[in-house]
């Protein structure tokens, strides 16, 4: 089959999995992310800049370090174009009008297994998978 091209404005939604409900359905109260597909030339930079190596003083051993947890934070930066429902504790709606706002959702979330999650969400969105031809 040829390939096809990718829709770069393509927006989708994606709900935690702690948020659906027991069967696995989206919960329309519960919060809504609005992500967007990116470019594999973004991703690629995007994990190309966790990776660094150094030099070790006295030994000149070569070390190479990995930061995946940067990677996610980029991925939720490049990916996240909004979200619906997304509260604090008090209840009230946490506002999503600037890219600093979205800047601030992995620590929003607090928890690093959400972020994973979104981070994920955004690279399996951003594929053209056999269903749409490729």
């Amino acid at each position: 089959m040829a390939p096809i091209a990718r829709d770069l404005n393509t927006v989708f939604d994606y709900q935690l999995r702690v948020d659906r409900a027991p069967d696995g359905a989206t919960d329309p109260t519960k919060t809504i992310f609005e992500l967007q597909v990116i470019a594999h030339r973004v991703r690629a930079e995007i994990q190309d800049s966790a990776i660094f190596a150094e030099v070790r003083r006295g030994s000149g051993e070569q070390v190479v370090h990995t930061r995946p947890a940067m990677t996610e934070a980029r991925l939720l930066e490049a990916g996240v174009r909004g979200w619906r429902n997304f509260v604090d504790g008090e209840g009230k709606e946490i506002a999503c009008r600037t890219p600093e706002q979205r800047s601030l959702l992995p620590d929003l979330l607090g928890d690093p297994d959400y972020v994973t999650e979104l981070a994920e969400a955004i690279s399996a969105g951003s594929q053209v998978d056999a269903a749409e031809g490729n």
